[in-house]
Parts: C-alpha cells; structure tokens; sequence
C-alpha cells in the first residue's frame, strides 16, 4: 500500500545519517533479554528512567510499507544518549517503528494496524514497563534500577522490539528509530506522526463501507494523494 510513502520520504530527510549524536546498531536474534511471565510492575522507587514521561515531550508512532527498499530491516537508529547515560529521572522520548510487510490490503488494514500497535505493550521485558499510552502518538514507560546496572539499552529494546514484529506472519522487514536528544526534535518530527495518525484515520473511515461527500470530507487530502502516488507507479511501470 502507498499510504506512507510520502511520510517514509520525509523521515529519511530528518534523520542525521552522521553525527556525534547518531548511533546505529544491527540486530542480532541471539540477543534475549529476561522476560517475565505477565506485565510486571516497576514502582516509583525502583524506577531508574522514565521515558517520555507526562511532563516531558513524548512522540510514538507505527509506519509500514510493502516496498523492502524503503526499510533497512534490522537497523536500530538511536539519536541521542543510550539508556546509561542518561540521567536518573524523567526523559523526552520518541520511538517509531518502521514495518515492511505483504498483502496488507483494504479489508485487513485497520486490524493489522491494531494488532501492531498493541503488539509492543506484550514484550514483558523484565524491567521495563511501558506505564501508559494516554493519547495518540505518546509513550510512558519505566526502565528500572537493576535492569540500567544489568545493562539493559536501546540496543537491547530495539533488537527485542524487532524480534517480537517478526512473530508476525505478514511482516517482512522491522526497523526501529529511538530520539532522546531533547524536546525540539520530537516538536519537529510531531507533524509527520501527526499525519501518519490521520492517514490510519482516513483508511478506516473510506473502508467501512460508509458512503461519504468527498467536498467535506476531513480527509480529502490523504485521498488525493494516495491518487497521485498510484498514478505516479503507474508511469514507472509503463
């Protein structure tokens, strides 16, 4: 589906591919952090970090594709400090996860996005908790005191991320990006997740089958580029 393309073109533009502050790591299926049998909780006075935290700036957000070239399966881009060098307490936080998959089509649309987006919440990583979601495009999770001093890093969560996508029968390819290099980034990288939610929107609403006035419809610009982007392949093909 062509629904990201766009979007996949506009976060390549903004990520540094090199700088001081710019960490690439590969993933490795040998990597397996200690699991716990059911969500565990991390209390206030065990937590070392917490990423994305209420009163910080926090972005999440979940993007997929069926053209492989557009996703470097495997890649773990951190931008910003790793997990121990972070200071003890609250941090700003931004996650996206990149999915290449096959036969995602109108029908299955919504529900493999579902399916994706809850998929996270059941790494049961021992000691990491993702605390809440309280709206769109955030994430609150807690890292504790002895998962930081076991070693526990983006490394770690990102290869664990990776590996728990790759359950999944219709994906192909996972790529994951983590942004802990202060608030003015997420600020800036907000609008592109702000029109992947409104893109995932427009899907579900032209998909149920619903008749709707194009000339008023919310979403009249995710159809009008969807169009122009099928008519775009179309020329390539030719």
């Amino acid at each position: 589906m062509e629904l990201f393309e766009n979007i996949l073109d506009q976060l390549r533009d903004f990520i540094p591919t090199k700088s001081n502050k710019v960490n690439f790591f590969n993933y490795n299926d040998s990597y397996n952090w200690e699991k716990d049998k059911k969500t565990n909780i991390i209390m206030g006075s065990d937590t070392a970090i917490e990423l994305g935290h209420p009163s910080k700036e926090s972005l999440y957000f979940l993007a997929w594709t069926d053209d492989k070239e557009r996703i470097s399966d495997g890649k773990i881009t951190l931008i910003g400090k790793d997990i121990k060098k972070i200071k003890k307490g609250k941090c700003s936080f931004g996650e996206i996860i990149l999915i290449c998959g096959h036969e995602f089509n109108e029908e299955n649309f919504f529900d493999r996005y579902l399916e994706m987006d809850i998929l996270k919440r059941k790494l049961n990583l021992k000691g990491y908790m993702i605390r809440a979601v309280p709206q769109r495009m955030r994430e609150w999770s807690r890292i504790s005191k002895e998962a930081v001093n076991k070693g526990f890093s983006f490394e770690i969560l990102g290869n664990e991320i990776i590996k728990k996508y790759k359950e999944l029968e219709y994906v192909d390819g996972v790529e994951v990006i983590f942004i802990t290099s202060g608030e003015e980034e997420l600020k800036n990288l907000k609008p592109i997740g702000e029109k992947v939610t409104k893109s995932i929107q427009a899907m579900n609403k032209m998909f149920e089958n619903l008749e709707y006035d194009c000339e008023v419809c919310d979403y009249q610009d995710v159809c009008n580029e969807m169009n122009e982007l099928r008519k775009l392949r179309k020329k390539l093909h030719k």
